[in-house]
């Protein structure tokens, strides 16, 4: 977050947040033709921005917390790139924080060619080394979350022989015991995939989300 712009008073006991502005930077390129083709050139991927306002109580450590987002690049890596519109909101009694909204992605691609990497750990797997300690650290702040996330018009998926676009919504929710959860269906539109030796149509592509949000049901 660069070049943003700050106005805000005191009242009282209370910090009230006018405005804390930061206009899009494009900082990543994307080699995906069609999302590199809409954010560079289409006027309407112009002018993002991401805007909070909002109060505080700075003797009772609780405040709420509105983030307006608009055309923001929110993701900006070689391998996936996603723009989104939307609003979240933010409401915290600490050390309690409860985070709620919906956004829609603008414009978006995932490359699957991230998979071929090292495999990883599940989550409920534990590796104790010497010397660590046996408690489970308590985390301090309390964060849950309940946003609605839908792919938009154009989102895309590239890699391991898949092209194909993304449409649907997800609910995303991360409970009290820190596992990021979700709910919902994706399903590809005009897709195509590479296999034994030929490029195949994919006449039907769907992501399901029943529970962790690392492990969907792929149909």
């Amino acid at each position: 977050l660069v070049d943003g712009t700050l106005a805000a008073r005191f009242d009282n006991d209370s910090l009230i947040l006018e405005s804390l502005r930061f206009p899009a930077s494009l900082r990543v390129i994307p080699p995906e033709w069609r999302t590199r083709e809409w954010i560079t050139k289409e006027p309407d991927a112009q002018g993002g921005y991401i805007d909070a306002s909002g109060r505080w109580n700075l003797f009772e450590t609780r405040g709420q917390l509105a983030i307006r987002v608009h055309r923001f690049p929110i993701l900006q890596r070689s391998d996936r790139y996603a723009m989104a519109s939307g609003q979240i909101n933010v409401n915290a009694e600490l050390p309690n924080i409860a985070i709620d909204g919906s956004l829609v992605a603008d414009a978006g691609w995932i490359s699957l060619e991230v998979l071929r990497g090292v495999p990883t750990l599940d989550d409920d797997v534990i590796v104790r080394r010497p010397g660590d300690s046996t408690k489970d650290a308590t985390p301090s702040i309390r964060t849950t979350i309940d946003l609605t996330v839908d792919m938009g018009p154009r989102f895309y998926l590239t890699g391991l022989g898949l092209d194909a676009g993304l449409l649907g919504s997800i609910q995303i929710l991360l409970k009290d015991d820190g596992r990021l959860m979700g709910i919902g269906a994706l399903r590809t539109r005009d897709g195509g995939i590479e296999a034994y030796g030929q490029r195949l149509r994919l006449r039907r592509g769907q992501v399901t989300f029943q529970g962790r949000l690392d492990n969907p049901l792929l149909d």
